[in-house]
């Protein structure tokens, strides 16, 4: 099976690196530069068709990734979609979240800052050990800002026309996409918004088993 992997924003392959799917081909998905204020879907529609998707296959993504994965899918045919520390539509998305955008706060603040790490980023994302705070700190120094702010932006106004059944994988303690009412295929107790690398072997594990 071919997993095809959307990473979160800001990160890049190396957040999947601690897991051991079996029975599958693991592509890392590169994403492309955002033109203006596109909407995610139409964002979406661009990075898929750049893709060489060999069959047969899945959509793996994270946090941002998942949404830009069901997103994808619309256009595509997936077997399945793999959603972890994500959300399927903006009303998951924490209402400071969307008053930062709507008050356009976000885009005032210094681009040196989105690239500093610190115990604040740390508590938010639930890097608690040195490999996790090593790895997050990585994330935060090599993120492109104005990709970022895009993003910001772009979730905060996404409405899905259609909502896309997927497999859910979500941390009981995520501070990024808390959990609420949603219908999670599998709670991680204690799990937070970087689960996908200290809770590695329990998502592989839950994904070989579904593929």
């Amino acid at each position: 099976m071919n997993i095809y992997c959307f990473s979160g924003l800001g990160a890049d392959k190396s957040v999947f690196q601690f897991l051991k799917i079996e029975n599958a081909r693991l592509h890392f998905v590169e994403w492309i530069a955002p033109m203006g204020n596109e909407s995610l879907a139409r964002y979406s529609q661009r990075l898929v068709s750049t893709l060489d998707l060999q069959p047969p296959y899945v959509f793996m993504g994270v946090s941002f990734g998942g949404m830009i994965a069901l997103e994808a899918s619309k256009i595509t045919d997936p077997e399945n979609i793999f959603l972890v520390s994500s959300a399927q539509s903006s009303l998951e998305i924490p209402v400071l979240f969307r008053l930062l955008e709507r008050t356009k706060l976000y885009k005032i603040i210094p681009c040196i800052l989105f690239r500093t790490p610190n115990c604040f980023v740390h508590s938010l994302f639930g890097a608690s050990s040195i490999n996790e705070k090593k790895l997050l700190n990585e994330i935060v120094r090599n993120t492109e800002v104005k990709f970022l702010k895009w993003a910001f932006g772009a979730i905060v106004n996404w409405i899905p026309k259609e909502t896309r059944k997927a497999v859910r994988i979500h941390g009981t303690k995520d501070r990024i996409i808390p959990l609420r009412a949603q219908n999670i295929s599998l709670r991680i107790s204690g799990g937070s918004h970087l689960l996908i690398v200290r809770n590695a072997n329990e998502v592989s594990e839950f994904i070989s088993a579904l593929l």
